[in-house]
């Protein structure tokens, strides 16, 4: 049976300052972590210091999948981790889009070297992201084919709960528009 661990880093945020205690990425990964709780696929959302608390939890919830949110994990902590829970499925969840990452300096090589490591995938949450870094990986030349490629970068969108008594009207345009 799927258990789904989400670890988000404390304080996290792109440009290193501190960030509020309910920011927009805690927010996805909570509702991401609602949504499989209701769906009857047990998950947990813990935030951790850093990367030395991560087999903290991942040995005392025992999940199948741990969805590591944004970059903050160094790659090289995975050589540690895929070797202590060599059953786990790592996935390293995007939140930015490719030109934001493309200017962070480590991003994008962080990413392929997820990738190297068993059971270590990258996923975007959305589809010009995930699309973009399948083909960064087809540009660099690696020696995967198309279906290692899809095995190891998935497309994880965030999920937006909606109230039951929400009455949707199909709209004459294929756009769904949001007002606030």
């Amino acid at each position: 049976m799927s258990k789904v661990l989400f670890l988000l880093k404390r304080g996290h945020s792109y440009h290193h300052h501190h960030s509020r205690p309910s920011s927009g990425l805690k927010t996805s990964a909570q509702f991401n972590c609602d949504m499989l709780n209701a769906a009857g696929i047990p998950s947990k959302l813990v935030v951790v210091t850093d990367n030395n608390d991560i087999d903290r939890e991942v040995s005392q919830y025992q999940p199948s999948h741990v969805v590591i949110e944004a970059l903050w994990v160094v790659p090289e902590k995975f050589d540690v981790l895929v070797k202590l829970h060599p059953d786990v499925t790592w996935i390293v969840r995007l939140h930015s889009e490719l030109p934001f990452l493309a200017t962070e300096g480590v991003a994008i090589g962080w990413m392929v070297r997820y990738l190297q490591h068993p059971n270590v995938m990258v996923a975007a949450n959305s589809r010009e992201a995930y699309d973009g870094f399948r083909m960064i990986l087809s540009g660099l030349g690696c020696d995967w084919r198309s279906s290692e490629v899809a095995e190891k970068v998935w497309y994880l969108p965030n999920y937006y709960p909606v109230p039951e008594d929400v009455e949707f009207r199909p709209s004459p345009y294929s756009v769904l528009h949001i007002g606030c």
